[in-house]
């Protein structure tokens, strides 16, 4: 029986390790641990009770199933109405305890929500949607207010955003007095405030809320608004339900009662109106011919140079920023130019530490450098400057550096689009005589007459002109067509180009079916860049267009200045209101497409597509 005995052993120890060692070696075909955990934390004892009366404690413990964790607290959980100091609300293990850091009001509801910022250590699974609610005097406030927040101009979601309301129905309580009661807003822009009182009044506010106290204080904050004043309400309805016997049999109908809160569909619109202190940045001259003078903001009145070294009644061209924040003076006379230290008193508009903007005087002094001040000397007018030690090869004579001009020429050119010549130096004159536009037909080209504008700067021209599709053009400029102030001209320049053909795009019709005559309708890319924008007629046509996907947004401009403008709440003024096409639209080339619109037709929440709300987001 031993001799037996040992055998067994013997063979069966390899097989062991074998299998042992198998398994080390594969740890991934094991047991894994069982199914994810999907199911959020469970609340297991509050103390006190939710919804207790007459409670004027300052802590409150929540006791949870497994150990729990707090996720974005600052963003997500909100005390209403708000605290003086900021309560303490932390986890320890499975517990979540609340410390009201300031006195308890008599007579008061509070809330605590949470929204679902509560969740489990693992899997951070939340518990959606969980507030804790007390009275300190004998009834609980239970009315609600809830809607939407969104961005006024492109109707996104705000989330993260303190909603408030005031009984103080006066229009200086939003900036003198924090809210009477708040929440938030969740990611989708929905806010429910949760303790509003049975009979009182409330006018609606949203804030950014930078300094945390619960009040429009600074510009730079966000707002939203409503004129309506609100009186929430409740009622219950009754409702019928069914439980099936199977598939298509009805066991039983019962009925029950569900609570309505009402108002439940306020929207704001968020918008800021930041107008930043205005002040003067700094003054450069990094060429002769050229200062420029830097400020932090669009300047509303601008500023008064008086020169004390030099003339400057009209020889100069002032070009402005598209922002209007920095101005550049193109000096026209040489006499000036070619002073080594311009000085002059700036007289210029500046924010004081009230807020208000006074007229403040600086004296600068703008030197130039002596390399800069030694090629300007050397420019002639008649050849353009030259610059020493650098041949032709073919005659060994001095380069002339041209005047550089760019266009937006290419060898197929939209039938739509104009020709732009670009210079980056003011032009003091041009021969229209040396500039040429001519077609061909059959074999032959032909002179077109042109017309040509010039900005208000003289720095950018544009050649209008009815293009004929599929067609060849030539177009040329000849030697010194265009002379600058600083000696400079044009080199001679041609270039040939076929304009497409009208297959090549596509054309839409919006027609607007409730029509005011102060819509201004954009056309939008999936990136919600502009890609056109026309004032709108009864029928607006978008030609020429690139076949693609496309958006439709829509704004109404009150005062007719072609943009669109933010509200203000000083003067209770509301943002311009905006609409979106509720669909993609699809563009193929050689189509023309129609789109009736009744832009007030559907709810403002529901319009704007939702793959640009989802881009957003992930923005």
């Amino acid at each position: 029986m031993k001799r037996y005995f040992f055998i067994t052993v013997f063979l069966f120890v390899p097989v062991l390790l074998a299998f042992i060692l198998h398994s080390c070696a594969n740890r991934g075909a094991g047991p894994q641990g069982g199914p994810k955990d999907t199911i959020p934390p469970r609340i297991v004892k509050t103390t006190p009770e939710n919804g207790i009366l007459n409670f004027n404690k300052q802590k409150i413990e929540i006791a949870m199933d497994e150990i729990v964790l707090l996720e974005k607290l600052h963003e997500k959980v909100i005390v209403s109405p708000p605290q003086k100091t900021n309560a303490s609300i932390k986890a320890y293990g499975k517990k979540v305890v609340v410390q009201f850091n300031d006195s308890i009001k008599p007579g008061t509801t509070y809330v605590v929500d949470f929204a679902d910022a509560i969740v489990d250590n693992n899997e951070k699974n939340p518990l959606k949607n969980y507030a804790f609610t007390f009275s300190s005097g004998p009834l609980i406030d239970t009315l609600r207010i809830s809607g939407h927040l969104i961005d006024a101009e492109t109707l996104n979601p705000c989330a993260g955003v303190l909603v408030g309301a005031h009984t103080d129905l006066n229009d200086t309580a939003f900036s003198t007095k924090p809210f009477d009661i708040v929440a938030k807003t969740n990611e989708n822009g929905y806010f429910c405030i949760k303790n509003a009182q049975e009979g009182a009044r409330y006018r609606l506010y949203a804030l950014k809320d930078f300094n945390g106290n619960y009040l429009y204080d600074m510009q730079e904050e966000a707002i939203a608004f409503k004129d309506t004043v609100f009186a929430p309400i409740f009622w219950t309805e009754e409702r019928n339900d069914t439980i099936m016997s199977d598939s298509i049999t009805i066991d039983t109908i019962y009925s029950y009662r569900i609570p309505v809160f009402r108002p439940n569909d306020v929207v704001l619109k968020m918008f800021k109106n930041f107008k930043p202190e205005q002040k003067f940045i700094k003054a450069e001259r990094k060429s002769p011919y050229r200062f420029d003078l830097f400020f932090n903001a669009k300047l509303d009145t601008m500023p008064i140079i008086k020169p004390i070294n030099f003339q400057f009644d009209a020889n100069y061209i002032l070009e402005k920023s598209t922002n209007v924040d920095t101005l550049s003076f193109w000096i026209t006379d040489s006499l000036t130019w070619s002073v080594d230290t311009l000085s002059f008193e700036l007289y210029y508009p500046k924010t004081d530490s009230l807020g208000v903007v006074q007229i403040e005087m600086d004296t600068i002094k703008l030197p130039v450098k002596a390399d800069i001040k030694q090629n300007t000397e050397s420019s002639t007018r008649g050849g353009g400057t030259r610059r020493g030690g650098k041949k032709n090869e073919d005659n060994n004579k001095p380069r002339i550096d041209f005047l550089t001009m760019k266009t937006n020429l290419n060898s197929y050119f939209d039938v739509y689009r104009p020709i732009e010549l670009e210079f980056e130096t003011p032009i003091e004159e041009f021969d229209a005589s040396k500039i040429h536009l001519e077609i061909k037909k059959d074999t032959l080209w032909e002179p077109i007459a042109i017309n040509i504008e010039s900005d208000s700067v003289s720095k950018k021209f544009t050649i209008n002109h009815s293009w004929i599709p599929e067609k060849e053009y030539t177009f040329s400029v000849d030697s010194a067509a265009f002379f600058e102030y600083y000696g400079k001209h044009t080199n001679k320049f041609s270039m040939k180009f076929r304009t497409r053909s009208l297959e090549d795009y596509a054309n839409l019709y919006i027609v607007l079916t409730h029509f005011t005559g102060k819509e201004r309708l954009l056309l939008l890319n999936k990136k919600e860049e502009v890609v056109r924008e026309l004032k709108a007629e009864k029928e607006t046509l978008f030609e020429y267009l690139e076949p693609g996907e496309y958006y439709m947004k829509l704004y109404i401009d009150e005062n007719d200045n072609g943009k669109w403008d933010v509200g203000d709440y000083k003067t209770l003024q509301q943002p311009e209101d905006v609409y979106f096409f509720p669909s993609k639209i699809v563009l193929r080339a050689f189509w023309d497409v129609e789109e009736e619109w009744n832009y007030i037709y559907r709810p403002l929440l529901k319009q704007k597509p939702i793959e640009l709300i989802k881009s957003n987001t992930k923005k």
